[in-house]
């Protein structure tokens, strides 16, 4: 229902919590067949060099599965992912290539890309971008992964001008149900 009610509100993509736009993104990557890792500190890496997203998936036919390292940038409509931040993500796709066998980069946000990332990233078989549009059409195309890996588990809901979402999550230590809330005004 989350997808649903996103694809119909395009507009509440620029208040979800931004670790919430990453789930979404993960779930639709799971809903296309891959196994998701969620916040990968990649190895050796610097401060920084974390992965929002890894997405795997084996094809048949091919010798190695499809690995992708995912940015998600839950922006505002007006604020553009910049050249910076592109430029960073195809380098850790390169430096970590062979102890992760990345070999594509997905860039994801609410908003758009500047300029210049199309001129550099926009024509690159290893590098997709996932704009606003491309998301909502995504969330429009949507059908629930088999293990349902984040959505079915939270709800979304409006109440008097305010977004709610919840997420229901099994706590570590004791097993232990709990229930986030949030609400963003």
């Amino acid at each position: 229902e989350t997808a649903r009610y996103l694809a119909q509100h395009p507009w509440e993509l620029y208040r979800i919590p931004p670790d919430y736009f990453e789930k979404i993104i993960a779930e639709i990557m799971a809903s296309h067949g891959f196994e998701v890792q969620l916040n990968v500190r990649l190895l050796g890496a610097g401060k920084g060099d974390e992965a929002d997203i890894i997405a795997v998936r084996q094809i048949s036919g091919m010798k190695k599965p499809i690995r992708y390292i995912i940015e998600c940038k839950r922006y505002a409509k007006e604020r553009k992912v910049d050249l910076k931040i592109a430029t960073h993500l195809y380098g850790l796709k390169h430096r970590f290539a062979q102890e992760w066998g990345l070999d594509r980069v997905l860039l994801a946000t609410t908003s758009n890309v500047t300029k210049d990332v199309m001129e550099e990233y926009g024509n690159r078989w290893d590098f997709e971008i996932k704009d606003h549009e491309k998301i909502i059409e995504w969330l429009e195309e949507y059908s629930e992964s088999k293990g349902g890996v984040f959505l079915r588990k939270q709800g979304l809901y409006t109440r008097a001008n305010e977004l709610v979402l919840t997420s229901l999550k099994i706590g570590d230590k004791h097993k232990d149900l709990h229930q986030q809330l949030y609400v963003v005004k």
